[in-house]
């Protein structure tokens, strides 16, 4: 039987730094949308990853850099579990939630719109959206976010090896039609919708990431890189472009802070748990190579 719960829903037009909220999950029904088309321009960073030359803003949700504007439309989808609106486990994220994306673009453009497993959304191959998920092993909440290229691209790198060498394009549609069409879609999976009360421009503005100490070691995977590296305070952090869940990751740093601690055993603790989900990465093997050179740099 399908699970379809209840949608509190936000359309908005307001600066990115309203909508580079901290991580929470939906307190006012099963799930939380906000579709917005950002008033401003900003370099917005993943979770777990480093912005090391130019102010950036930080999402909920894990993976590679991506610029919001005018042209784009930001979309956040916070979920007090993986199955608050279809059936769904914690890895099944991006493969359940990005569908009603797909529709609306489909929709909009005439063309169809897929998703290959990776960390966008394509339209005649090319690369015109990015989407990733952020989780929370021990409450089970999630947020799932996308930056779709309506009139301007969302990509940072085009040469992404994530891309498999296909050029990133824009859609060249109305960013305001295009938000409406995923307003729809999403709600057309969820049993009761509300229109909740409070505009998020009357909250606080998120404050912005500063340049941070690059990583000191990197290692290629799936969708990116995994990363580590002591931060300015000299902490050992664990990082990149990866999607995790994020109390997961906080106990690998937490177990770290052990200099003696065996590194293949700190990573199989904390990323093998229960619950635990991480994406884009082949083998942890991955993770404890970037920790195990980034101790001796």
């Amino acid at each position: 039987m399908p699970v379809v719960g209840s949608l509190a829903w936000y359309r908005l037009d307001v600066p990115v730094a309203k909508l580079a909220r901290p991580w929470r999950y939906a307190i006012t029904a099963d799930a939380e949308l906000v579709v917005a088309v950002p008033t401003d321009e900003a370099l917005t960073v993943g979770a777990f990853d480093r912005a090391v030359s130019a102010v950036a803003f930080r999402r909920a949700s894990g993976g590679a850099p991506a610029r919001v504007g005018p042209g784009t439309v930001f979309v956040s989808l916070a979920l007090a579990r993986a199955d608050a609106l279809v059936p769904s486990t914690a890895a099944q994220l991006l493969n359940r939630y990005v569908r009603p994306l797909l529709t609306a673009i489909t929709k909009v453009t005439s063309k169809p719109a897929r998703y290959f497993g990776r960390d966008w959304i394509a339209v005649g191959n090319a690369p015109v959206a990015m989407i990733g998920f952020g989780h929370e092993a021990k409450s089970g909440s999630a947020v799932v976010e996308a930056v779709v290229s309506a009139k301007a691209s969302f990509a940072v790198d085009v040469d992404r090896p994530s891309f498999r060498g296909r050029s990133p394009a824009v859609l060249d549609v109305d960013p305001n039609r295009l938000a409406d069409a995923i307003l729809d879609a999403y709600r057309s999976r969820a049993e009761t919708t509300v229109t909740a009360p409070l505009a998020l421009d009357a909250l606080e503005d998120a404050a912005p990431v500063g340049p941070e100490p690059p990583w000191q070691a990197k290692v290629d995977e799936a969708i990116g890189v995994v990363a580590a590296g002591r931060d300015a305070h000299g902490v050992m952090r664990v990082g990149g472009e990866l999607m995790a869940s994020r109390d997961a990751i906080a106990r690998l740093e937490e177990l770290l802070v052990d200099e003696r601690a065996d590194v293949a055993h700190a990573v199989g603790e904390a990323l093998s748990a229960p619950g635990v989900v991480t994406f884009g990465v082949r083998s942890l093997s991955s993770i404890r190579d970037a920790i195990v050179s980034a101790r001796v740099i």
